[in-house]
């Protein structure tokens, strides 16, 4: 390795044995305060000494091997990789320094200061030493001068503009007597064009009492020689024309920090017509000169000045403000004796550091007396302190608050049950966030996702799912905004489950991109326990439809052998006789619409058709068709609002609109019943209402109405089987639906169900 220093170098390296040169060459490099790095010719870390890794927050063996980049943004290692170019092209060495943001190991930045040294090894490349240095501080530090360099700036337009439209003259004389400013009236007063074209000794000038002045006696010449100020002089100046006008100067002196004069402003009233009417003058006076002081003063901060002896020299209005004291109680006094509970406290503490150590202390501190938080920057000269404060209280409570709400919402997180996940709507959902929660469902850990090192979409989500995951989702971006799909995922250690995405599409309104937010729930057990259910009913299916199938032979040969004796002896037998044969017919055949009913109800699985999508339009239209007799027969009256496309069984959705209608006119009570349909959409699924003015139900028999032979009635007030309702309740849980019962006994039902919304209908 090339190496620069000379003969003197040489021989600090030679008095001692390598081992311990190179022994302290490693201590010479962890004690400096800058970061020092090798990196190699591909980019990786090398070596790093102690300042890098408590700057990164990394352990030395974190950083060995990785890439720059690890720390340095893309932009920040392409400026890095064309200054190594060039320098390698020219042969130039530059001390030029790159100012960039680092990353550290908690996910915070900082900014640095690098500075690149080539190494060659035989006269080749072998990569770069890096010397960095944090000047977080020092840019923090520098954003805040530049704006109070803008609030003083913004000052000076305020007191430029107050002088020019002043009614009063005013001009400033440097240490030398010479004007290096004077205002518009001050030109009027004095009849010059050009500051640079006047000087006192060229107007003659006398006192009250008629004494010409000498040059040294003009009261700014006499402020600028004494260093005190002048008020309210009226002195007679003569005008070029041969007439005099009569003015009151003031002088206010602005000192340096040694006690010199370094500028002296002066006022000029013109009291021509007051001296000429003296019981007016009393009313005329001017303290322009103290008003300029105070405006100069003023900052949006409450400053105090301390000296050496921790007595305050200066406050400005805002300090008298915050501290609740007034100019005169504050000037002279001891900071300590004054405010004794600060005394032993931090306040004492980063002043005393400030003034030692002549470096600013920035600070946040509780004052008791007060209950209030400030923020402090103090900054350190020869003759004592600055101090900027302000009351940052609100801002604390805030803060106080937010980190409350932050770990309120990190336990709520813990405590959800599924993985809390915040991903782009892109191919793969590749994940900003995701809670702890994702090792307990995947066997991932939550950063290997949001480092993309595993993505969710191509590494977890079964392959199978894929497709139709992603179409669900961008259907819901393009409508409602929300979606619940079930899909199945493979776990790190292989183990397919399935799960449950309950999640919503956010719009972020800094660049307008789409977002996905949502909870993802393990399924698996509750797929299983659904799996066994379907085996179950299925095989209760079977054994309905196999029950009632047979049922169906034995209960025809009844009826036919009730038919043979109401044909052969209807006339051998008696009344009773007769009423006794037609109470057993009637009861076969309400037995075979039982048995008609339950085969119907059994099969509602495994005879319906596919589900697709459905104009519930035609649906109803057909069923008024069917059931046109029963609405004329009744005088009923049907009125339908427009109806939606859904995904269904065309068939058996005509099943549940036809006992609605049917059961509405049967339970119309002594009036013509009057039903109105109207649809709802919630999400992604429409809520269908079929409204009748009808005898109504009691609260209680909500529930029972869709039960299987659950009859309200008896058989001789209404007829029916008591399957209608439950078979619409079938009909429409195989749909994915729910169905249910608005009424009370007062009159009048409402029955509302469920049932999805076709793809087509989806926006």
């Amino acid at each position: 390795m090339n190496r620069q220093g000379g003969a003197r170098e040489t021989a600090f390296w030679e008095e001692m044995p390598d081992t311990e040169a190179l022994e302290r060459y490693r201590t010479l490099v962890n004690t400096v305060e800058d970061g020092i790095c090798q990196v190699d010719t591909a980019g990786c870390f090398v070596a790093v000494n102690d300042v890098i890794c408590e700057m990164t927050g990394y352990d030395r063996t974190e950083l060995l091997g990785e890439p720059a980049s690890l720390l340095l943004d893309s932009h920040d290692i392409e400026r890095i990789e064309r200054e190594i170019r060039e320098r390698l092209t020219t042969g130039r060495e530059r001390t030029e320094m790159f100012e960039c943001t680092a990353r550290t190991a908690t996910g915070g930045t900082f900014t640095c200061e690098l500075q690149l040294n080539l190494l060659f090894t035989d006269g080749s490349f072998a990569g770069t030493v890096g010397v960095v240095r944090d000047i977080t501080a020092r840019k923090r530090t520098e954003r805040r001068l530049r704006n109070r360099e803008a609030q003083l700036e913004r000052e000076r337009d305020l007191t430029d503009r107050i002088l020019e439209t002043s009614p009063v003259g005013i001009l400033v004389l440097d240490e030398s007597g010479e004007i290096t400013r004077i205002n518009d009236r001050g030109r009027d007063l004095l009849e010059v064009d050009e500051v640079g074209a006047f000087s006192p000794s060229e107007r003659a000038t006398y006192t009250e009492d008629g004494r010409r002045l000498s040059d040294d006696e003009h009261p700014p010449i006499e402020t600028v020689r004494s260093g005190e100020a002048i008020s309210d002089r009226v002195l007679r100046v003569e005008q070029q024309d041969g007439s005099h006008r009569w003015l009151s100067v003031s002088t206010s002196p602005l000192l340096t920090d040694e006690g010199r004069v370094d500028r002296v402003v002066t006022t000029g009233e013109d009291v021509t017509d007051l001296k000429e009417r003296e019981r007016r003058l009393e009313r005329r006076t001017d303290e322009l000169a103290t008003e300029l002081s105070e405006i100069y003063g003023r900052i949006t901060d409450g400053f105090l000045a301390l000296d050496e002896e921790w007595e305050f020299t200066y406050v400005n209005e805002r300090a008298k403000e915050l501290l609740g004291m007034d100019e005169n109680e504050l000037l002279g006094t001891n900071i300590w004796e004054t405010f004794p509970e600060k005394k032993g406290a931090e306040f004492e503490e980063h002043y005393r550091e400030a003034l030692s150590t002549q470096e600013s202390v920035s600070f946040e501190a509780y004052y008791p007396p007060h209950d209030s938080w400030y923020e402090e920057h103090v900054h350190p000269s020869e003759t004592g302190l600055s101090v900027y404060f302000q009351d940052i209280t609100e801002r604390t409570e805030t803060q106080r608050k937010l980190r409350e709400r932050e770990q309120q919402l990190s336990a709520l997180m813990e405590n959800v049950p599924g993985m809390v996940y915040r991903c782009r709507n892109e191919r793969g959902w590749p994940m900003k966030f995701v809670s702890d929660a994702c090792r307990t469902l995947s066997g991932y850990d939550p950063s290997a996702l949001e480092e993309g090192t595993i993505v969710w979409g191509e590494d977890v989500v079964v392959e199978a799912d894929r497709e139709n995951l992603w179409d669900a989702v961008q259907t819901a971006a393009a409508g409602s905004g929300t979606f619940s799909e079930t899909y199945r995922i493979e776990t790190a250690e292989g183990e397919r489950r399935w799960v449950r995405d309950h999640g919503r599409i956010v719009a972020d309104k800094a660049d307008g991109k789409r977002w996905i937010e949502g909870i993802i729930s393990d399924i698996t057990e509750r797929k299983r326990l659904e799996t066994e259910l379907e085996a179950s009913n299925e095989r209760l299916e079977q054994f309905a439809y196999a029950a009632s199938h047979d049922l169906q032979e034995p209960l025809r040969m009844v009826a036919r052998y009730l038919q043979l004796i109401e044909n052969r002896y209807d006339d051998r037998l008696d009344e009773d006789g007769k009423a006794f044969l037609e109470f057993a017919v009637d009861g076969a055949e309400r037995m075979k619409e039982m048995i008609d009913g339950l085969l119907e109800y059994s099969r509602v699985e495994t005879t319906g058709e596919p589900l697709e999508p459905v104009d519930l339009e035609d649906v109803v239209a057909e069923t008024m068709a069917d059931i046109q007799f029963k609405v004329d027969e009744s005088d009923a009256e049907i009125t339908i609002d427009e109806l939606p496309v859904v995904n269904g069984d065309t068939s058996q959705l005509r099943q549940v609109f036809q006992n609605l209608f049917e059961n509405a006119i049967k339970y119309s009570g002594d009036e013509p019943s009057r039903v109105h349909v109207t649809a709802d959409r919630t999400g992604s699924n429409w809520t269908i209402s079929v409204r009748d003015e009808g005898i109504g139900l009691d609260d209680d028999d909500h529930d029972r109405v869709f039960e299987v032979f659950n009859r309200l009635h008896s058989y001789d007030e209404y007829d029916g089987t008591g399957i209608g309702l439950a078979l619409c309740k079938r009909i429409v849980e195989r749909h994915g639906g729910d169905i249910w019962v608005e009424s009370n006994s007062d009159g009048g039902s409402t029955f509302s169900f469920t049932l999805p919304a076709a793809r087509t209908d989806a926006g």
